[in-house]
């Protein structure tokens, strides 16, 4: 008999002689069978020893009730228990036709991901271009825009100074869904709701106006390129060891490149003292070639192991990687510069019911064993 069984044997009030009805019990016909101070000590120390459920009630987790994942499943706050200290995830539901399709489930820890939306968040309202972008789907041109984009560097700070126990409501006015996939967030602002928020004094505690969210369907989608899906589900991190039985000669000049990105980044590091006319000085060369030679330390992992293997692209060279306005994003990185995406072989996990699922070649075999009887 599990623990669960047993605690729900405890609070059944069926032994004491009542029937349990929807907000109250009501007297049985049947005979107790177990006293009634022994029954109430029972149930007393059962809610004692009783953890708090997965619900965000306890705690200050604010996504659940508008976090989905790109595949359209509500991701809910789930939690685990280690050593008695609980930890909060958001987890993808456990959709049928998820299961039917073998489609395993999102997992992200609700602290790191609660921090990465609110750092998205504020980055964006002292971002004046996007923020002036986000206004005018609302309608909002000329004079009133310029006046309200000034009034970002201070939304932002008090977003930052919201007490936790009020970012669920300040949150749900200003989003309107948040979608999670393995290697970006997406938050859709509502418009209607951030001009308030802008013109808010800050005074009291935010509230958004739901009867004014059906006057306008404008929305603005904040795209941030992260990964925040749990590393044992979605693995961000993938490079392969270097193959020995491909013989190649490391490109010199490559590799002389990477090699002053970083010195060019721990001279940055050395020095804090200095602008970055003083640091390009220190190093020698223009600031404009001193600042290409800082992003090029944000190249994929995996891009920076096959310039040292020698196994990039025929066609990326030392001058057009230099030259190059690099962005952030990986996976534009390898679409810019001609390399595949990686990937690695994933060991089958029978895991059912927690949503990982089989392949669709192992069904035949779920629950029924091989064809060999084991």
């Amino acid at each position: 008999m599990s623990p669960g069984s047993v605690y729900n044997i405890l609070r059944n009030p069926i032994y004491v002689g009542e029937i349990r009805g929807h907000d109250r019990t009501w007297p049985g016909r049947h005979a107790p069978i177990i006293e009634r101070a022994t029954w109430d000590a029972a149930c007393a120390l059962a809610a004692k020893r009783t953890r708090k459920g997965p619900s965000a009630l306890g705690t200050d987790h604010f996504l659940a009730g508008i976090l989905w994942d790109d595949l359209g499943r509500h991701m809910l706050l789930d939690v685990n228990w280690v050593e008695g200290q609980p930890y909060h995830f958001y987890v993808s539901s456990n959709a049928p036709w998820s299961q039917a399709e073998y489609r395993r489930a999102y997992r992200s820890r609700a602290d790191r991901l609660d921090a990465v939306t609110l750092a998205a968040l504020g980055a964006f309202l002292t971002d004046r271009s996007r923020l002036r972008a986000a206004l005018r789907t609302h309608g909002l041109f000329g004079a009133e825009l310029d006046r309200l984009a000034e009034y970002g560097g201070l939304a932002a700070s008090r977003l930052a100074n919201t007490p936790p126990s009020q970012l669920e409501g300040l949150i749900a006015a200003l989003l309107v869904r948040i979608e999670v996939a393995p290697e970006a967030l997406t938050l859709e602002v509502r418009p209607i709701e951030l001009r308030r928020f802008l013109e808010w004094d800050g005074q009291g505690t935010f509230v958004g106006r739901q009867a004014d969210w059906p006057t306008s369907n404008a929305r603005y989608a904040i795209e941030v390129p992260v990964s925040v899906i749990a590393a044992e589900r979605w693995p961000s991190f993938t490079v392969q060891p270097r193959d020995p039985a491909v013989e190649v000669t490391p490109d010199k000049q490559l590799k002389i490149l990477i090699r002053n990105a970083r010195a060019a980044q721990a001279l940055f590091d050395a020095h804090r003292d200095l602008d970055l006319v003083g640091l390009a000085q220190r190093f020698g060369r223009s600031p404009g070639y001193f600042s290409r030679l800082i992003r090029l330390n944000y190249l994929a992992p995996d891009i920076v192991a096959a310039i040292a293997d020698g196994t990039q692209p025929p066609g990326l060279n030392r001058k057009t990687l230099a030259s190059a306005h690099i962005p952030l994003d990986w996976t534009v990185q390898r679409r810019m510069f001609g390399f595949p995406e990686p990937s690695r072989p994933v060991t089958p996990r029978n895991l059912f019911g927690r949503g990982m699922w089989p392949s669709r070649g192992d069904k035949d075999v779920v629950g029924g064993g091989t064809a060999d009887g084991f």
